[in-house]
């Protein structure tokens, strides 16, 4: 993760109104010793997971321009890769670089070869969303109505590549050559 407070997360906001809600969300509702406003969770965070927090709030940049080197160090080499799709950004937001996905269309070859290829090298990437939650054991048949057809295709495409920010560059390069290799190795 991009940023953490070891067990938990943040929320940052604006609007006050907002802040009430959060608050009540956080602590079961409590806003007296007997007074419940409304249902809540216990969403409360202990102080050494706060101080966490604060901790790896300072290093958010760093991490950032460290994971965006990365990911541009991908790009560059991937991108004129016929069959391997970038995902790219709308414009309207700011990536954090907290992943790095990348579609493989099924004309170059399976996501699952590349998968086994980088694997059998020691590099794990992750299947995302796969399977698809609706298709998990406990959902069986429970959404044979959606029709779901583009997101299972989907899902069978997209392959997300390590991305941290103490990854070697060096690395980097090794994981787009096995990806782009005319003879990928699977075992």
């Amino acid at each position: 993760k991009v940023y953490n407070t070891i067990e938990g997360g943040a929320v940052t906001f604006q609007d006050h109104r907002l802040y009430e809600k959060l608050y009540n969300l956080k602590n079961f509702g409590i806003r007296g010793e007997e007074w419940v406003c409304e249902v809540g969770a216990n969403g409360k965070m202990n102080e050494f997971c706060a101080v966490m927090g604060l901790l790896n709030l300072k290093r958010a940049e760093y991490v950032m321009g460290e994971r965006k080197k990365r990911a541009d160090s991908y790009i560059r080499n991937l991108k004129d890769t016929d069959g391997i799709r970038i995902l790219k950004q709308s414009g309207k937001q700011q990536d954090n670089y907290g992943y790095f996905p990348i579609l493989i269309e099924k004309e170059y070859r399976s996501r699952d070869e590349v998968y086994t290829a980088l694997k059998n090298q020691n590099i794990y990437a992750r299947k995302y969303f796969y399977p698809l939650t609706s298709d998990q054991e406990c959902f069986k048949n429970k959404f044979k109505e959606a029709k779901l057809d583009t997101a299972r295709e989907l899902a069978e495409q997209v392959l997300v590549l390590p991305l941290y920010e103490q990854l070697d560059m060096t690395d980097v390069e090794k994981i787009c050559s096995i990806i782009t290799a005319k003879d990928m190795i699977i075992k």
